[in-house]
């Protein structure tokens, strides 16, 4: 049986017959059957010529009962009358031309009839434009109007499943074969090696099974097999429909030939407005809701579809296509687009024939006013910020139906109040500049910040970049390094040190480039000192990567190899003088710095003065118990261990507070302890004093406050407010 392949089966036959090699492993092993099976048919003959043996061969495989006379008989072409005069030149078909002859008259023996129906595409225009804006973002390949088209008669042969039966004959009885799978053949124009064009129809299987996402990479992967020689013999075979569109050359219709063994050839046409109004002004055409539309041809057997099937046929296909039955909805799902697809509405402007007037020209600008203002407030709920996937949900105060707005309104134009720098353009740029700003993969929400100046500080910075920013080659390799050294990071402690508390940083890998940016942007603005307000997450990645913590250092800690000495000698000199340069501006006086550089607690600095200024000798050595009992308190060292006797400054590395512990019992029992003296050392409370411990840093710090100082005064203070209320809990 001749198919729409057949031309093209052909001639790979012939480059396997010149040369087996040349096709693929596939091929050969068909060719070879088809080769073996000719030549057992025919008998044993002796060719002239390797080209005599091509030509046989090129003749398809005899069928069952019936003899090499009848098979050469059914394929030689019928003598025609066309007159020929004296300037016109006969010339001889190739063999391709001729199979492709053949199939033209083979089709003949089919009898067919075609339906026509044109659809409007405005709504698949929008909905594709919106598929291939959220696909282009995340670096996937956009879909064509045929990708669409084709899932469209997918779902409507769902629907209508007796499409997509072919005819038969079958012991001289006609039959309806009734298929169990919808393989949707795809007309496809491919080059030959002569340069000569050939149309082949390779098909996807099982389309019904499919999500759109398969299909779409189905389709890619069939056309980029066909641009590229590679289709197999199953890609060739088995189509039950075909699809051609011809509208790719600005044909507006077309009634393609159907081939033995398929019931139904949808053809498309070229998308443009009808011809009367193709050279109408883009405003008229807006004004008067004029659509796009598209010519959709289905070429039935009928013997076995009927007129009013194939009619019923495209007007569900007509349905799909404006969107309904929920088909750009289930599109929009499968590929995670957290936008509500653009319906089909009728335009319902108060008079279509002419301009708005003032009142419904000042409804819709407010309206718009409105929809801008929602952006910005909750914009951020439509972010593609999870990893994970889908996590979208409809917002009707981020939907422009819910506005009054409809299809039509998208190419009209209205003022923007100036966002992104534009004042006037259409709805569908007002939307995508919304989109991009707010919903991209960067949310941000400022709209609930008080202050009008910040606000349009904020505003004016993100608006007219669309909150992107375009790094570089370099930059971007950079990134990709930082990142890549913060996850080998975490990596190398999840696999060494598994089960050991360390806060990873997964998943929250892009801190580490985010937090390096910000302080280069901060030493570029001569901000002088920088305070980290670090949570438990990803510390131990900060350590490593923004403050360069050797690695061996991070290490040694989990293997509890700790060096109580290594906060002892961690400047160089220069580095001790720089602290102190007049012309460094002191940095030493940075409270961000000291934070930076503190060896140990607030606690221990204090008591480490207090103590010297009481005359302790920092490098004598003092006894570090597990516990110090005050009263009939229990103060106990960190993690309760006890560490012998050692130096103060090792106390401070390794946290031994009991140290401190008694030595500020022993100074308070000294300055009198209940009873104090008139005049106490308190050494203490000056050192505290001295950190100016209840005093604001004065640096902008969220949630500050001033904290206590809590010495002699402020303790006879506390106890004179809160006497009564604690003395007498019985009366209570």
């Amino acid at each position: 049986m001749l198919t729409p392949n057949s031309a093209y089966i052909d001639d790979l036959y012939a480059d396997f017959l010149h040369d087996p090699n040349s096709v693929g492993e596939e091929w050969r092993a068909y060719f070879q059957a088809r080769k073996d099976a000719t030549i057992q048919s025919m008998g044993k003959e002796d060719f002239s010529s390797h080209e005599d043996m091509i030509e046989v061969m090129s003749e398809p495989i005899p069928v069952k009962h019936e003899s090499k006379k009848e098979v050469i008989q059914n394929n030689t072409p019928k003598e025609t009358s066309s007159h020929l005069s004296s300037s016109d030149i006969p010339e001889k078909l190739s063999s391709i031309g001729m199979r492709i002859a053949a199939n033209m008259s083979q089709s003949l023996n089919v009898p067919t009839a075609t339906s026509f129906r044109v659809i409007p595409v405005k709504a698949l225009e929008e909905n594709r434009r919106l598929i291939n804006r959220h696909l282009d973002r995340n670096k996937k390949k956009k879909v064509s109007y045929t990708h669409i088209l084709a899932w469209a008669l997918v779902k409507a042969l769902v629907k209508y499943p007796h499409m997509n039966d072919t005819f038969s004959v079958i012991d001289s009885v006609p039959h309806r074969i009734k298929r169990a799978a919808i393989n949707i053949g795809l007309a496809v124009d491919v080059t030959r090696k002569d340069g000569m064009r050939m149309l082949v129809v390779p098909s996807i299987k099982n389309a019904q099974q499919m999500t759109f996402t398969d299909f779409c990479a189905e389709y890619d992967g069939l056309i980029t097999k066909a641009r590229n020689n590679k289709l197999t013999v199953d890609d060739l075979s088995g189509a039950s429909i075909s699809l051609t569109n011809p509208g790719t050359i600005g044909t507006v219709s077309s009634v393609p030939r159907l081939m033995e063994g398929q019931g139904l050839i949808i053809a498309t046409g070229s998308i443009d407005y009808p011809a009367e109004f193709q050279a109408v002004m883009p405003d008229v055409l807006s004004t008067l809701a004029i659509s796009k539309v598209l010519t959709v041809t289905s070429t039935y057997d009928h013997r076995i579809i009927q007129g009013a099937e194939s009619g019923e046929f495209l007007a569900y296909v007509h349905k799909l296509v404006l969107g309904e039955e929920h088909f750009y909805d289930q599109i929009f799902a499968n590929l995670h687009i957290p936008f509500e697809p653009v319906r089909w509405q009728k335009d319902n402007r108060i008079n279509p024939f002419m301009s708005q007037d003032e009142i419904e020209s000042l409804d819709k600008e407010s309206r718009v006013a409105q929809l801008i203002n929602a952006y910005r407030v909750r914009g951020h709920f439509l972010a593609d910020v999870n990893p994970l996937g889908l996590q979208a949900y409809y917002y009707p105060e981020l939907d422009p139906a819910a506005y009054g707005f409809t299809i039509w309104d998208l190419d009209r134009e209205f003022d923007t109040g100036g966002i992104g720098g534009i004042n006037r353009a259409t709805l569908r740029d007002i939307i995508d500049i919304l989109h991009d700003t707010y919903c991209g993969k960067l949310g941000i929400e400022y709209m609930h910040v008080q202050d009008p100046v910040k606000e349009r500080f904020i505003q004016k910075w993100v608006e007219p970049t669309r909150f992107s920013y375009q790094f570089s080659k370099e930059q971007r390799l950079h990134i990709y390094r930082h990142l890549t050294k913060a996850e080998q990071f975490e990596q190398y402690l999840h696999t060494k040190y598994l089960g050991s508390k360390r806060f990873s940083l997964e998943g929250g890998e892009t801190t580490i480039t985010f937090l390096e940016k910000t302080l280069e942007l901060s030493s570029k603005d001569s901000i002088k000192g920088v305070v980290i307000g670090m949570a438990h997450r990803g510390r131990l990645n900060v350590l490593a990567n923004i403050l360069n913590k050797p690695y061996d250092k991070i290490f040694d800690e989990f293997e509890g190899n700790y060096d109580p000495n290594s906060y002892e000698r961690g400047l160089t000199v220069a580095e001790a003088k720089n602290l102190y340069s007049e012309k460094a501006g002191v940095p030493a006086l940075s409270r961000a710095l000291q934070g930076l550089f503190a060896p140990a607690s607030t606690f221990k600095a204090v008591s480490a003065v207090a103590a010297a200024n009481a005359g302790y000798d920092l490098n004598a050595t003092y006894d570090c118990p597990s516990q110090v009992e005050v009263g009939t308190r229990a103060f106990q060292n960190f993690e309760s261990k006890a560490q012998g006797r050692i130096s103060m400054t090792k106390a401070m590395a390794i946290s031994c507070d009991t140290i401190w512990y008694r030595i500020a019992f022993d100074e308070w029992l000294r300055d009198g302890g209940l009873k104090p003296k008139s005049n106490a050392n308190d050494y203490f409370f000056k050192a505290a004093k001295g950190f100016q411990i209840g005093v604001k840093t004065g640096i902008d710090l969220p949630s500050e406050s001033s904290g206590r100082l809590a010495d002699r005064e402020w303790r006879k203070a506390w106890y004179a407010q809160n006497k009564d209320f604690y003395c007498n809990y019985k009366e209570r």
